[in-house]
């Protein structure tokens, strides 16, 4: 299908003579007496040939070619110029200003013609490097927006690999890991390196007494108060069932002991469930510092277990450090449950 033309020439015998031949070419052919009316006519038609005289008032044939290739921004349009000028400074004049050829007057139809359909082909190969350009854009912009998602759903999963379900804490994987890292850390500059093993008291008789729902309520509250209290820099992890253990680096074994007291203190004193008052968490904690005999992180861990067991069997809701865990002297090395809070495990155990 051929491109319309746009005609531009401000004598009427002209513009007739021009649009006969472009006609009988099978052009559909647009007809403007001068420059205003031309850009007026590409404004509305967007005509995809442009064939214009050089000397008309008002607008000259080349400022004609500026404004229309501004106009036309990334639409391929062909403009030829029609002169009876053959001095090639006006010539390059005219193809700087964005013809693409031009044509002597007078001028010999079959010539004319010939140049208008390689006008026509240009148009038309520039047309579809555009589209295809088009939908390379289109086609890189889903992809982008795939490729986004995939991103997301990916980071979306390593947390989820990394968390624990329940709780939102971090899942026992990412408390080793951390671990390690800090573990690392600790041989390059000597740092101390500390962890607390916590543990919800009787909590197989919460479930048991209370049902599952109650169970699965009370480990989120734990979780909920753990990582409100614990510092920047520590992480806490659901380390498997009711445990949990929290990495501390640069940290003394006595200032992690302290820490395991205030978390022992919280969760002791948050009520549990209105409906049933005399129902509250109580947590046993070992706390353990790396020591240069330890071989590697799971001594630490194992350490801090110790400690942790300790604690339950001097009786529960207390805080026991490794360090002090020589001689069998486990009692002296607790912190004191207030008569209350025995009183709540006795009930639970019940």
């Amino acid at each position: 299908m051929s491109c319309k033309v746009l005609v531009v020439d401000d004598d009427p015998w002209m513009t007739h003579l021009l649009a006969h031949h472009l006609k009988q070419d099978g052009h559909t052919v647009l007809c403007a007496d001068c420059g205003f009316q031309a850009l007026e006519l590409y404004r509305r038609e967007r005509p995809g040939l442009v064939l214009t005289d050089w000397r008309m008032p008002s607008i000259s044939g080349v400022e004609l070619c500026r404004a229309i290739r501004a106009q036309a921004g990334d639409q391929p349009v062909y403009c030829i110029m029609l002169t009876a000028v053959t001095d090639e400074d006006q010539v390059v004049e005219a193809l700087d200003a964005g013809a693409d050829d031009y044509v002597y007057k007078p001028f010999r139809p079959r010539e004319l013609l010939a140049r208008l359909r390689a006008g026509e082909r240009i148009v038309a190969l520039q047309t579809e490097v555009s589209r295809t350009a088009g939908d390379l854009r289109h086609a890189n912009d889903e992809l982008a927006a795939v490729n986004l998602k995939l991103s997301v759903a990916i980071q979306r999963l390593e947390r989820l690999a990394r968390t624990d379900v329940l709780t939102g804490l971090a899942n026992r994987t990412a408390g080793v890991e951390r671990l390690e890292e800090c573990w690392a850390a600790s041989n390059r500059d000597g740092a101390p390196l500390s962890v607390l093993m916590l543990d919800l008291d009787f909590f197989k008789s919460i479930n048991d007494r209370y049902g599952h729902a109650m169970g699965d309520f009370a480990l989120k509250t734990h979780a909920r108060i753990l990582r409100h209290e614990v510092r920047a820099g520590e992480l806490t992890c659901r380390f498997g069932g009711e445990e949990f253990l929290i990495v501390c680096p640069n940290t003394q074994e006595e200032s992690a002991a302290n820490l395991a007291e205030r978390l022992r203190q919280a969760i002791e004193s948050y009520p549990l469930d209105e409906a049933a008052p005399e129902l509250r968490l109580t947590i046993s904690v070992g706390v353990a510092q790396r020591s240069a005999d330890m071989a590697g992180p799971d001594r630490l861990i194992k350490a801090a277990d110790d400690a942790l067991y300790a604690a339950k069997r001097a009786g529960r809701n207390r805080v026991c450090r490794a360090s002090e865990q020589t001689g069998g002297s486990d009692a002296t090395s607790l912190s004191r449950r207030t008569a209350s809070s025995a009183l709540v495990s006795s009930k639970i155990a019940s």
